[in-house]
Formats: C-alpha cells, structure tokens, sequence
C-alpha cells in the first residue's frame, strides 16, 4: 500500500494556485509525487506554479518504499480544502493512503477524519 505524509500548511499554501473550475480538469487538483525520502507537492494555474518539497520522516511508512521507487498521485481540489478545514491544530499532518489498487482508490486521513476519493487522471 503506498502511503505518504504532508503538513497542513503545504495543503493550504497549493490551494492559493490550484483553481477550482478550470476546463483543463487535470488543474482542479494538487499533485504528490513521494519517493522513500522525499514529498513533492506541485500546483499551477496554468499561469503560475507551486512547488513545495519536504523530507520524509525517517520512521513513516513512506521510508518504507524500495530505493528508487516514485509514485504521483494528483488529489482532487476539493479534499485538499476538506483537509485544510478538518484541521484540529494549525499545522497537522495529513496521510494519504491507498487503499485499492484496482479501483484506485485512495483516503485522506487527518485528525481521525477519513475521506475516501478518486484521483484525477493526468493522462
């Protein structure tokens, strides 16, 4: 199961790129992409571009993932701000988990919340 970890204020800080109805719908989103020792959050407007990269922590199970291996996952606008306001303190850590291969399925988890989504196909 392929897991990776982001702060909050990561989430809130794409949101101010990311547009919300934009015909292009593969924009309506954020996009993760998570390697065993890093998180890359990217968002654009088609104008503008976010980038944010953190450092894994060491004991998640993100640094679990094989040496090389690299995943992407584009989260769609609208549980990125279910997740910025589901905060219980101002800098939390969001989980994004998936949960079904098949049906690629995934689950945000912050705060004991869980939301279930299908991300967006970028291809």
């Amino acid at each position: 199961m392929k897991t990776f970890n982001v702060e909050q204020n990561t989430l809130k800080a794409m949101l101010h790129i990311a547009p919300k109805d934009d015909l292009r719908y593969y924009l309506n989103g954020v996009l993760f992409e998570f390697t065993n020792t890093l998180t890359r959050a990217i968002a654009t407007n088609g104008h503008m571009l976010a980038l944010r990269i953190d450092d894994c922590d060491k004991t998640s199970d993100q640094a679990a993932l094989s040496e090389g291996e690299a995943y992407s996952v584009i989260v769609p606008r609208h549980i990125i701000e279910q997740c910025v306001k589901g905060g219980a303190s101002f800098n939390s850590v969001v989980t994004f988990e998936q949960i079904s291969i098949e049906r690629n399925t995934w689950r945000a988890v912050l705060a004991g919340q869980k939301l279930e989504f299908s991300p967006i196909d970028g291809k």
